[in-house]
């Protein structure tokens, strides 16, 4: 069998040849037409679809929303194809953290913290910044020297054990060089003690909203949901883990700990954690003195 078309009306045939050997025209057909989007890139994309139908979305950058007034600052923003939780897309917001030195300037700017005296401090060949929260100067990300500030050498561990997670987490440190002679900061500075971390805390408004204004925003270094994330404080806490005294690395991505200058007994000292999935910040971890966590410096 086999269709027909002719000159003489525009009717389609159907019509039946016996000679097998006789030439027709040939026309291919495709297999079932699914529509959708078909680029791989986009939010909606449909993989078993083979005909797009221009129905395409894609990633919004979104905007943070510290007070929840519906505009957002943009200097910090992520992109995603879902509205992240205390995330907007209107950017217009102005400055409305309080700790910033540009709080409240009409427009659409970003939020501009202090800075110390040193805003950049070398030590063992890398650059750290600083920030200023209250009256104390912090480091402005995790320490990863290698010696003490004579030179010595510093035991340490890498998450891990790989050296790549160096550069955004730093380094793993016992709470034996808060006691040690040689100091494990620069010179000029100090291993953050508990009461410069409750003050800190407190100026940041107490333990329930620190944690969210200590950590870095976005899920690019922590776990979702990173609670209550704004970063206000300009402090920058990222979740290195810890290293616990059975040789066990755990945290990276979930935890921060940083440790502080409290003993509680002859092997147990305290440490601030804050989590992915809370906004909070308190003393709440008692950890082995072997145990290895993040450092913070403090200037003197």
């Amino acid at each position: 069998w086999y269709r027909r078309l002719n000159t003489v009306n525009d009717v389609v045939n159907r019509a039946f040849e016996n000679n097998r050997a006789l030439g027709f025209s040939i026309r291919c057909l495709q297999g079932e037409i699914m529509v959708g989007c078909t680029d791989s890139d986009a939010c909606n994309y449909n993989a078993t679809a083979n005909l797009d139908d221009s129905s395409c979305t894609y990633a919004t950058t979104w905007y943070i929303d510290a007070d929840g007034d519906g505009l957002g600052e943009s200097g910090t923003s992520q992109s995603a194809c879902n509205q992240p939780n205390g995330f907007v897309a209107d950017s217009s917001d102005n400055c409305d953290n309080m700790t910033a030195t540009n709080y409240n300037d009409a427009g659409n700017v970003a939020c501009e913290y202090p800075v110390c005296g040193t805003p950049v401090v070398t030590f063992d060949n890398h650059d750290y910044t600083t920030i200023a929260i209250g009256d104390d100067c912090w480091f402005a990300e995790n320490l990863r020297t290698t010696i003490y500030e004579d030179g010595s050498p510093v035991l340490y561990s890498n998450y891990n054990d790989d050296p790549a997670n160096v550069d955004t987490y730093g380094r793993l440190y016992n709470w034996h060089h808060h006691t040690s002679l040689n100091n494990l900061c620069p010179t000029g500075w100090h291993v953050s003690a508990f009461d410069e971390w409750e003050t800190m805390i407190n100026h940041l408004g107490g333990t329930t909203d620190a944690g969210g204004e200590l950590k870095e925003s976005g899920t690019t270094h922590w776990s979702d949901p990173n609670t209550l994330a704004t970063n206000e404080s300009g402090f920058t806490a990222l979740p290195g883990g810890s290293l616990d005294s059975d040789g066990n690395f755990s945290g990276l991505g979930t935890v921060a700990h940083f440790w502080t200058s409290i003993s509680v007994s002859p092997v147990l000292a305290m440490s601030y954690k804050l989590n992915h999935d809370s906004g909070d910040a308190s003393p709440a971890m008692v950890f082995q003195y072997s145990n290895r966590c993040s450092v913070r410096c403090v200037e003197d």
